[in-house]
């Protein structure tokens, strides 16, 4: 693997640890680490037994956005990556509180994890916005990708976006729903 390719896998594990910290509750257990398979680079995900429900989702869809984010970074950069699941070390599930609202939130980490993903996965600049309720506990967080981005890859990355920060959001006592739209639809938005 050369150099380049090598800086793609490592900056794109840093930011499935960054993602996975933001909604997973032992952080201490969470490992990940790399391993080449031909020209394949494969990205091996290890949480603790109690965080588990949570890395899958319900239906697997925890999962399934964060394989397709890493797979569309992967495409963007013509590399192969791939995300696998390691079975979590032995030890007991610990039962974790229910989603609480908390009307005050430090949005900044999130925001700034949404910005990573976005300029990682696509290929033109985009513009993220975070709308707040200073009476709810509903957060928004915008996402306006350039007309050129190929439509497909905004919709799949969209949807990933979407479940993933459904799970931060209740992480963080936050009813956080997370759109993603084109310029031209922004701008008739805004008309």
């Amino acid at each position: 693997m050369n150099n380049a390719n090598q800086n793609i896998a490592d900056n794109t594990i840093n930011l499935v640890r960054r993602i996975v910290r933001e909604f997973t509750f032992d952080k201490d257990q969470l490992k990940l680490w790399k391993e080449s398979l031909g020209r394949t680079n494969i990205i091996n995900l290890q949480v603790a037994k109690s965080d588990m429900p949570r890395i899958i989702g319900k239906k697997g869809a925890h999962w399934h956005a964060l394989f397709n984010l890493v797979e569309q970074i992967g495409l963007r950069h013509s590399i192969r990556l791939r995300l696998e699941c390691r079975e979590p070390e032995p030890g007991e599930i610990q039962h974790f509180p229910p989603f609480q609202p908390a009307p005050q939130w430090d949005s900044r980490p999130v925001v700034q994890l949404v910005r990573d993903i976005v300029q990682a996965v696509f290929a033109y600049p985009a513009d993220v916005w975070l709308t707040d309720s200073a009476h709810s506990p509903t957060s928004v967080i915008q996402v306006v990708v350039r007309d050129q981005e190929n439509r497909s890859v905004v919709d799949r990355v969209a949807e990933s976006l979407k479940v993933l920060f459904n799970a931060v959001g209740k992480r963080h006592g936050r009813i956080l729903l997370l759109e993603v739209i084109t310029g031209s639809q922004a701008d008739s938005i805004a008309a």
